[in-house]
């Protein structure tokens, strides 16, 4: 077993462990809830903590996953109060191919980092070596600098960009380029192609 297998399944055991665990605190959260706006508070930070969870599980699995990352993406971006179009079915396309669907879930969720509650994130796939262009329609976000490093350059991981240069790989190891586009309509755009 290499080092990245070895990590990814540590790293999946881990999540499954975890998501067990707050999956009880959230039925317990459930059964408080009252009119208090901090229950309820509590229990959508419960809910997101055990979507992200079950998101990065799905993430690191070896061998596919058991749940729909798209399902687990959407439900996140609703708790948070984000939109996420996805113009052409390609999110939803993904599902079919485990690899291609990590990856764009994994560069939306990147994307995401940078977004406020009600912001749009566009995802498209209009021409013809473009895989996908991931794009936040609302003006002044950015992402963070760690992330922006990894994607950009050949940096040494750290806890701040890991899963960046993750998602970086998986478009490299699947024949893919993926960077981030400062040029056109909008101010942050992540765009994904055929090499």
């Amino acid at each position: 077993m290499n080092q990245l297998t070895f990590a990814k399944l540590t790293a999946a055991k881990i999540c499954h462990e975890l998501a067990n665990h707050m999956s009880a605190v959230q039925f317990v959260c459930e059964d408080l809830l009252s009119s208090a706006v901090e229950i309820r508070e509590l229990l959508l930070n419960v809910q997101l903590l055990s979507l992200t969870l079950r998101f990065f599980r799905g993430m690191y699995a070896v061998n596919g996953h058991a749940e729909s990352l798209v399902d687990i993406l959407f439900e996140i971006a609703n708790i948070k109060k984000l939109i996420i179009s996805d113009e052409g079915s390609v999110l939803s396309d993904s599902v079919r191919n485990p690899d291609r669907e990590k990856l764009l879930c994994g560069a939306v969720y990147l994307v995401s980092k940078s977004c406020r509650q009600n912001d749009e994130i566009i995802i498209t796939d209009d021409k013809s070596n473009v895989v996908a262009e991931i794009t936040v329609k609302n003006k002044g976000r950015m992402l963070p600098s760690g992330i922006v490093n990894a994607l950009q350059h050949d940096i040494p991981g750290d806890s701040v960009n890991i899963f960046a240069i993750y998602i970086k790989r998986l478009a490299n190891f699947d024949g893919n380029c993926i960077n981030i586009d400062t040029g056109g309509d909008y101010p942050l755009k992540l765009k994904i192609w055929k090499k």
